[in-house]
């Protein structure tokens, strides 16, 4: 069995007895293995702990060292912390546990950092499966990390592979933010000026988007659960004394409101709108950012990379 040191997986597992094997085999199936997979289970009320240790038996007896966890501190950010107590590796790759990953993905982590060594981070770019079988590639791009993470997730967990250092100098995973805990942690990473290389090639992870997921996305339902994120980047981003930063959240709190008044929850969209504007002293173009989100929902992003 080929296998590379320079990379631990982790995966956070809550209540996914019937969906994680698949994603389990997907790690079988790979043509480079990692230095070990770390399985956190979150308090899982099914029988999900059994079908990760049954597993990382059968793999243990193949050669791959697997561990398995509990967390009874609830959410995937305590569970994602757990597992780097115990990763051992340079690099870190976390994954959700019901993706999938391409024969050779982890193999083109450990290539690309391999020859770049110097790197504190490895980014590629994904594939999703929308309702109805149309096909659409979330990106990792090769400029404007910040930008990009507002607005596009740029550090969602399957995108890149990140020197377990550079984690641990960021402040690790925040539990006290429910929503957005990725692109938050990345944040807190790219303010720390990291080098990053791209890993090229098509995409070597599949996301199938499931009509129940867009349902439970409604923002308006939980509006903290978003809010909470933002208003810690934002602070984070005074901190840092990064003034366009500061924009560009405001930007994507603006497009938040604007969500919220889609779904018809006008005082929920009235309310993030005031408390923006409030703050800001830039709400002429706050507010163009707000009305053309809610016109027209494409592309707001582009707008707001020209406006500031």
């Amino acid at each position: 069995m080929k296998s590379t040191s320079l990379i631990d997986i982790i995966i956070p597992v809550y209540n996914r007895a019937t969906v994680v094997g698949k994603t389990l085999r997907s790690i079988e199936m790979q043509t480079v293995m990692p230095a070990r997979v770390i399985l956190v289970d979150n308090n899982s009320s099914d029988h999900t702990l059994h079908v990760l240790r049954e597993w990382a038996d059968k793999m243990e007896r193949r050669g791959l060292t697997v561990k398995v966890l509990t967390e009874s501190k609830p959410g995937a950010a305590s569970a994602r912390n757990r597992g780097l107590d115990e990763s051992t590796a340079e690099y870190v790759m976390f994954f959700d546990s019901d993706d999938l990953m391409l024969p050779d993905h982890v193999e083109s982590f450990a290539d690309r950092l391999a020859s770049h060594p110097e790197a504190d981070v490895a980014g590629k770019s994904f594939m999703m499966t929308l309702p109805g079988g149309k096909r659409k590639t979330g990106y990792f791009h090769k400029h404007s990390h910040k930008f990009f993470n507002i607005f596009s997730g740029q550090f969602a967990t399957l995108r890149y592979v990140a020197r377990r250092s550079l984690l641990e100098k960021a402040g690790l995973w925040n539990p006290a933010i429910g929503g957005w805990d990725d692109i938050e942690l990345g944040q807190r990473m790219l303010l720390l000026d990291p080098i990053i290389t791209i890993v090229p090639g098509k995409p070597t992870v599949e996301v199938e988007v499931m009509p129940d997921s867009i349902t439970e996305s409604m923002f308006s339902t939980n509006p903290e659960k978003w809010e909470r994120t933002l208003d810690e980047m934002r602070r984070t981003a005074l901190e840092a004394r990064q003034p366009v930063l500061v924009n560009w959240i405001d930007c994507r709190s603006m497009i938040l409101a604007a969500e919220y008044s889609i779904e018809r929850a006008e005082s929920e969209a009235l309310r993030l709108r005031a408390k923006v504007l409030a703050r800001n002293p830039n709400r002429r173009r706050l507010m163009l950012v707000y009305r053309y989100h809610r016109c027209f929902r494409r592309f707001t992003w582009l707008l707001c990379r020209v406006i500031f």
